[in-house]
């Protein structure tokens, strides 16, 4: 039976309005946004832990602010934000469970902090449907890098045929698919709209949600 990677954000978590929100009240100040950002630039915040991300704004960016006050600003919202707020993709949290039931081994591949998505993975109840939670925070690693899925998938027990990743974010796709992963691409528009069609032609093929896996597709 293969395991299933899912990414968090835009994939099972509808938090990527969040994201863009928090990030264009910091970089607007110094005549950005994340779109006006060039595509290596945008891709490496993304890939990033909160630390991470924090301090390459600091530096890049917001050169008059602190890694400190970058990474406070960041952290102090997203922790309630996450607890309190962030709504699951629709029909995610029922098939999460659905999967888990049916006997497949789940595990997560975020840039996220891990205690974020933890307080909002228990307060939708499917924290427990998880057996590996993989982060760059964790790990110390980034979806960027050929180690990161290396490692995860040494620690699901798996070959690299035998696992499948659910993502909306084509940096990750197109790493994951350099290294044999099979990769199912999540549409979440508008935040992935203008790379579409280039996760159409990456991936294995895609999907409006993770609410439409069938058993069909993982069982091929």
């Amino acid at each position: 039976m293969k395991s299933l990677i899912f990414d968090v954000d835009g994939t099972i978590l509808d938090s990527m309005p969040m994201w863009l929100e928090l990030e264009n009240n910091i970089l607007k100040k110094y005549g950005h946004t994340m779109d006006s950002l060039d595509k290596d630039t945008k891709d490496t915040i993304e890939s990033l832990s909160i630390e991470g991300m924090s301090k390459f704004i600091a530096e890049t960016i917001a050169t008059d602010m602190t890694f400190e006050e970058v990474f406070n600003y960041f952290q102090s919202l997203i922790d309630y934000k996450y607890a309190n707020e962030v709504d699951a993709k629709a029909g995610s949290v029922d098939k999460i469970k659905y999967l888990k039931a049916k006997g497949f081994k789940l595990a997560v591949a975020s840039s996220s902090s891990s205690d974020c998505i933890i307080k909002a993975f228990k307060r939708l109840g499917i924290y427990e449907c998880f057996d590996i939670i993989a982060t760059a925070d964790n790990t110390g690693l980034r979806k960027s890098e050929d180690e990161f899925w290396k490692s995860l998938i040494e620690k699901l027990g798996k070959d690299k045929n035998q696992v499948i990743l659910y993502d909306d974010a084509i940096y990750a796709i197109t790493q994951a698919k350099k290294l044999g992963i099979e990769v199912v691409g999540i549409k979440d528009f508008p935040w992935n709209e203008k790379d579409w069609e280039k996760i159409q032609q990456t991936a294995d093929y895609t999907l409006d949600g993770i609410c439409d896996i069938s058993l069909d597709q993982i069982m091929q």
